[in-house]
């Protein structure tokens, strides 16, 4: 008995058997035609797995391509290629930017730090406010005073010879504040060469004897040649900006200052005797206030630790105080200024003697 097939049958079943042969590699993949308006080609015949088929494959004036009707584009070249490349897509970060090559061999530029404000010095002291040219001066001409009669023969040299270096850097001192004073004195011109001449003075007095002597008064014909007004005779260019601590020793110092106090504290007992030694015990405590702000320059051993510079500190304002009263020719407080600077001083050579 026959069986009736809807008419279009066959083209379905082409239909099939082209999408089997895609998805199993058979036939060729038919060349991609141009996009270019071309006239309608032939038409071309498609290969099945059992020779040939009625497929027929055919493009339009617009290149549009179709398999019996059906547009080409739902079929792939390759399936099995493009089935072996599907699967979860991992999203690839962001491509940073390339970073370009530096190609100058010239390091980078590092930004110079900001310059740190230089520690003041006791060179840039107000030194005409602690000790007036004038009574620096006549400090300078009482250790003249000493020395002359000291440096006349050996006998004498012997018999003040200790005190030398205490005078000797005591004037090389002075003449290194003269350096950056104010004030005016004859022998300003000659300043340095007069703290150098001073300080080997002071180094040269190291014993009793004829070597000893002839080695001082040899530094203190220098030193006469500068308050005559001559050149004198150095061994080398003295430099204006040394510290203190290089051309002035402490401890000389320190013995000057001892021996200032100790007159202040003797001839001062009473009112009336503190009014009739006024312009000497104003001397005094000047040059006490005046070494005692050297000694307290941090070029010296110590000396720039902060209890060291509190110690000078307590010191400077009790020799103020002293100063004030002598103005004033107030007893009670000059009295009172001594007693602190005697407990200032022995809590300095408690922590630093």
């Amino acid at each position: 008995m026959s069986h009736s097939h809807p008419r279009n049958s066959p083209r379905l079943l082409l239909a099939l058997c082209l999408l089997m042969c895609a998805f199993t590699g058979c036939g060729d993949d038919p060349e991609p035609q141009s996009t270019n308006a071309n006239p309608p080609v032939e038409p071309e015949k498609m290969q099945t797995e059992g020779g040939k088929s009625n497929a027929q494959v055919t493009t339009d004036s617009q290149g549009r391509k179709t398999i019996d009707g059906i547009p080409y584009d739902v079929f792939f070249d390759d399936p099995l290629a493009v089935a072996q490349q599907q699967g979860t897509i991992t999203p690839t970060a962001p491509t940073q930017p390339p970073t370009v090559a530096n190609n100058d061999d010239t390091p980078p530029e590092t930004p110079e730090p900001e310059p740190k404000p230089a520690e003041p010095k006791a060179a840039q002291v107000a030194w005409e406010e602690l000790i007036p040219m004038e009574e620096l001066d006549n400090e300078i001409k009482s250790i003249r005073n000493f020395l002359t009669p000291t440096l006349q023969t050996v006998g004498a040299y012997n018999r003040e010879y200790k005190k030398i270096p205490m005078q000797g850097n005591t004037m090389a001192a002075l003449a290194q504040i003269a350096l950056n004073h104010p004030g005016e004195a004859l022998w300003k011109d000659q300043a340095a060469a007069l703290r150098d001449i001073s300080y080997n003075l002071a180094n040269s007095a190291d014993a009793p004897g004829r070597a000893g002597y002839d080695a001082a008064s040899l530094q203190f014909e220098n030193l006469l040649q500068i308050f005559n007004g001559s050149e004198p005779t150095l061994e080398e260019e003295p430099d204006p900006n040394l510290d203190f601590s290089e051309k002035a020793d402490r401890g000389p110092l320190m013995r000057r200052m001892e021996e200032a106090f100790n007159w202040l504290s003797s001839n001062t007992p009473t009112p009336s005797a503190f009014v009739d030694v006024k312009e000497k015990a104003k001397h005094e405590t000047i040059v006490l206030g005046a070494l005692t702000k050297v000694t307290g320059d941090k070029s010296y051993l110590f000396a720039d630790e902060p209890d060291y510079q509190g110690h000078v500190k307590d010191m400077m304002a009790a020799i103020t105080q002293m100063r004030k009263a002598i103005d004033d020719e107030d007893h009670d407080s000059f009295r009172e200024g001594v007693s602190t600077l005697t407990k200032k001083c022995a809590e300095c050579h408690t922590d630093y003697r």
